[in-house]
């Protein structure tokens, strides 16, 4: 295709000298090409209308090889590739509008989809998606689709940060919010198939890895039909040697150090908890469920002031995490000090409810107005005015 559209330069100035020796003015060469060009859209029109998709092809080149920069001929000649099931060069012509063409964020979005999917290049469509971004911070499916693979990767803090971003630009879909609610218990059914799949565009690709590792071991199935009841379920990681093999290949990984901790919780193993946390990467601080997990350690030894600190650095990150505020309620029981445990607990039963309903959610971009304003008033409760003022100034546009 390159060498077919760079002819265009070469096919103009034939044009030109034909012209000139016929005697015809470059005033009426502009005329004679506005009018070649008018018939081109035309007929591409109508080529795509009737799903002639050669025709398509040729209609759109014929009108490249005349102006490289119009952007609807790439459109039109992108379509025609992507319909012929040739996926790399409608890419390209995708690719190929100059950023001031006012198509030209259609055309990225689109390429966002492809990579995404038929492409099988998640990490171009990052790329993409940022582009699109610092064209315009304001196109909120670049956000969306940035905060899905994400988390869908379980990349926790890249999520968090990109979804308050979109925030502060009011560009954040109603997903988001849902997004950001369970963003300490990340489950999506097809969590693994989506990043087996991801993985086999870069297999070498650390959180492609991992993610395929933590949800199949979380239940996540090949087969979506056959994954289990509870996709939360932690088990034993000695049963999947994913884990084990991630554990190895990246010390670093705080998801891997995460399940780890939470599987030595649930079987109450306090050296092991205490050997992980000690071995804690850089950047475990950072998420919240470190904290939780710390706070859960103190408790159980009866160091409650050490356990209430760690729950409240925990909420300080995830204000969201229904589990690290219950927890902190118990532990303000033992220290008898009731009126702040009353009202977390029922915060904690709130959130609780409110990460039940998301989960069960077919998708989560399906949050109604309803639960959106539940969210907002729940975030204005635990104190993150961010969000709250955020769905409001959303709903308001609707």
């Amino acid at each position: 295709m390159v060498s077919k559209l760079d002819r265009s330069t070469i096919v103009t100035l034939c044009i030109l000298v034909l012209l000139c020796l016929a005697g015809v003015s470059v005033p009426g060469y502009r005329s004679w090409k506005a009018r070649q060009q008018e018939t081109l859209k035309v007929r591409c029109a109508q080529a795509l209308k009737d799903k002639e998709w050669d025709q398509l092809e040729t209609c759109a080149t014929a009108w490249l090889d005349l102006d490289k920069k119009n952007g609807f001929a790439w459109l039109y000649l992108g379509a025609a590739y992507q319909a012929k099931g040739d996926f790399e060069l409608a890419a390209e012509c995708l690719n190929s509008l100059d950023e001031s063409d006012p198509k030209c964020l259609e055309a990225l979005l689109e390429l966002v989809e492809m990579q995404l999917g038929k492409l099988n290049r998640p990490l171009e469509a990052v790329a993409t998606c940022r582009r699109i971004i610092k064209i315009d911070p304001d196109i909120t499916k670049a956000h969306q689709r940035l905060t899905f693979f994400y988390a869908m990767t379980l990349q926790r803090r890249e999520m968090i940060r990109c979804i308050r971003a979109s925030i502060d630009l009011n560009a954040a879909e109603p997903e988001a919010y849902a997004y950001l609610l369970m963003a300490s218990a990340l489950r999506f059914s097809n969590g693994y198939r989506i990043n087996s799949h991801w993985l086999k565009s870069d297999p070498n690709y650390e959180h492609f890895q991992v993610a395929c590792a933590v949800f199949l071991a979380k239940g996540s199935s090949r087969d979506d039909a056959s994954a289990s009841d509870d996709p939360g379920a932690v088990v034993d990681p000695t049963l999947e040697p994913l884990v084990l093999e991630c554990r190895e290949r990246f010390p670093n990984n705080t998801e891997i150090l995460a399940y780890l901790l939470e599987f030595a919780v649930e079987r109450g193993d306090l050296d092991e908890i205490a050997d992980l946390l000690s071995a804690a990467p850089a950047g475990a601080e950072l998420d919240s469920r470190f904290w939780r997990y710390k706070g859960w350690y103190h408790a159980a030894v009866e160091e409650f002031e050490y356990a209430e600190k760690a729950y409240r650095e925990s909420l300080r990150w995830d204000p969201y995490d229904w589990r690290s505020r219950h927890q902190l309620a118990a532990v303000l029981r033992r220290q008898n000090k009731l009126d702040e445990m009353q009202l977390l607990t029922e915060l904690a039963l709130k959130g609780k409810k409110l990460e039940q309903e998301v989960q069960a959610l077919a998708n989560a971009a399906d949050v109604s107005v309803e639960m959106a304003r539940r969210i907002s008033d729940f975030a204005n409760r635990v104190g993150d005015s961010q969000v709250a003022d955020g769905i409001r100034n959303s709903l308001e546009k609707l």
